[in-house]
């Protein structure tokens, strides 16, 4: 996790060295509270396990699971060394970003990425906005009184109320973009440093559960995460399409 060679070149062994000297820097602030996320996770893990597997009984569960100081880069997700995967947990980013807050449905979350497999093998804007939506609004499904901050909705603070009052244009710059592979449209929407919309950045996070829960009106979530490329495609469109009128029917 922490060798260099796995940027292919992107990284170069200072810059590496610099991030590992900044997080041994910065440490001491985050130890009393690392320590205590270790400890929660410990016993977190295997109850959030459970009752995610009784939603998905059919959930494997067969990556490695690794607990780790990410270096900043991450607070779940998948990583793969030598043609295998691993299911990582960043300690340093769950304390930095989560806080002491309620972890069900970030774990919830985190579990449905490694259940889900949309069977889609290009990496079109639709395709992300689809994974990370219906994981948000699985978690929040499993999770009712979870609040924006527990579903990481609020990174950046206020990106809810921001895209909402934007709403229209979010959805139209949405539809635009979600058959383009262009790696700007994809950091608007789901990364931090934003684009020349002026919307909210990370709001594909916000827009994709809306798409989902806008499906959900038709499909359990079950069914939901069974649904193959081309059928995943047709819902999403469709209830863009649908946000889309109902917004602009709601503003006459």
């Amino acid at each position: 996790f922490y060798s260099v060679e796995r940027y292919d070149g992107k990284k170069t062994e200072a810059q590496r060295d610099q991030q590992i000297a900044a997080a041994h820097a910065e440490f001491p602030k985050l130890r009393d509270a690392y320590v205590q996320k270790t400890a929660q996770f410990t016993k977190d893990l295997p109850v959030h396990l459970a009752t995610f597997k009784a939603v998905f009984a059919d959930y494997a569960a067969g990556r490695d699971i690794w607990f780790v100081h990410s270096l900043g880069e991450m607070d779940g997700g998948t990583r793969s060394f030598k043609g295998r995967e691993y299911f990582i947990f960043g300690a340093d980013v769950m304390v930095k970003a989560h806080g002491k807050g309620n972890e069900a449905a970030f774990f919830h979350h985190e579990l449905f990425h490694d259940y889900h497999d949309t069977k889609c093998s290009d990496a079109k804007i639709w395709v992300s906005l689809w994974s990370e939506g219906l994981a948000t609004y699985v978690s929040k499904t499993m999770n009712p009184s979870a609040t924006n901050a527990e579903l990481l909705l609020d990174i950046p603070s206020g990106l809810v109320p921001d895209t909402q009052r934007q709403l229209s244009l979010a959805l139209d710059d949405l539809y635009a973009s979600m058959d383009n592979v262009d790696p700007e449209a994809y950091g608007g929407l789901f990364m931090m440093r934003g684009d020349k919309t002026g919307l909210p950045s990370r709001r594909g996070y916000y827009l994709g559960y809306l798409v989902a829960q806008e499906a959900g009106k038709q499909y359990d979530v079950r069914q939901l995460a069974r649904l193959e490329c081309d059928a995943a495609r047709k819902v999403v469109f469709d209830a863009v399409d649908s946000l889309r009128r109902a917004n602009a029917s709601a503003k006459q």
